[in-house]
């Protein structure tokens, strides 16, 4: 089963490449809500690749209850790293190679994001996204048994530009 926004057209990319094989079902999902149809059933393991940090952090907390009651096993998280050196690091590639960037920053954001001091940055999508906070936000659910960099594994988590969270569902206390 897989639920994505469908921001770039990714479901009917992945609905044309798996067209042959009737066991996958993938469906556009833009509401915490939309996990309720899964409810009688309970999966081994759920994925959120890089999309946490697009969804508005008002309801991020209702996605993660609803995966919770939908995941028997675990949980893969990936988010990218948006804040600290590295924030500081792709701002600047970004400003003066790219000559633009996606997101404005006050100097006050500015400062705040490069030295992680996120809640002081307006929250839009990467912008003032905070993977620390969200890794929080997951363990009221979920416990964290793994905590990794996905890309660079000779650089430190804060130089890295992609975080990977592993969890385990605790079991249901009756």
């Amino acid at each position: 089963m897989g639920l994505d926004a469908d921001w770039e057209g990714g479901i009917d990319q992945v609905r044309e490449n798996f067209k042959s094989n009737k066991k996958y079902t993938f469906l556009k999902s833009l509401n915490p809500s939309d996990i309720d149809q899964f409810t009688e059933v309970q999966f081994d393991c759920s994925l959120t690749l890089e999309t946490l940090e697009h969804i508005d952090p008002k309801i991020i907390p209702k996605y993660i209850e609803k995966i919770s009651l939908i995941t028997d096993g675990f949980l893969i998280v990936t988010v990218p790293n948006e804040k600290g050196i590295l924030f500081l690091t792709k701002y600047l590639i970004k400003k003066l190679f790219i000559k633009q960037g996606e997101y404005k920053y006050s100097w006050s954001e500015l400062f705040h994001a490069s030295i992680g001091n996120m809640e002081k940055v307006e929250r839009h999508q990467h912008k003032g996204f905070d993977w620390e906070i969200l890794r929080e936000q997951i363990q009221e659910k979920f416990t964290c048994i793994e905590q990794s960099v996905v890309q660079f594994s000779f650089l430190p988590t804060f130089c890295n530009p992609q975080i990977g969270l592993l969890f385990i569902r605790p079991p249901i206390q009756d």
